[in-house]
């Protein structure tokens, strides 16, 4: 995962566009740590949403839909990652899209290093 977390960060530029299909266009801030429901996460990258307000995605719900891409070619929808991810889901609506974008690009870096 460590190495899953500096692609992103390498992948990814301070305040690049996060471009959504609803929603958005986000800004990619940081990689940082984070904590959801008392857990915390060494691994979380932060995105703004708008001037005030930030959010964090995991690096464990990037890295699972990335991982299951890889195997099956196609994303988990939202409704297929509420068991393992329903705290982070529930209370960051946006970290589902967010993740699958970051995905995309990880994705399309992967071919074009072919």
């Amino acid at each position: 995962m460590i190495q899953l977390s500096d692609r992103i960060e390498k992948l990814f530029k301070i305040s690049q566009e996060i471009t959504l299909k609803k929603g958005g266009p986000y800004e990619f801030i940081k990689k940082c740590p984070t904590k959801i429901a008392g857990q915390t996460y060494e691994f979380a990258f932060e995105y703004q949403i708008c001037e005030k307000n930030k959010k964090r995605v995991t690096l464990d719900l990037i890295g699972f839909l990335y991982i299951h891409y890889q195997k099956n070619g196609k994303f988990l929808q939202r409704n297929e990652l509420l068991e393992p991810f329903i705290t982070e889901l529930k209370s960051r609506p946006c970290n589902y899209s967010v993740a699958k974008f970051i995905v995309n690009q990880l994705i399309k870096e992967h071919h074009l290093n072919k």
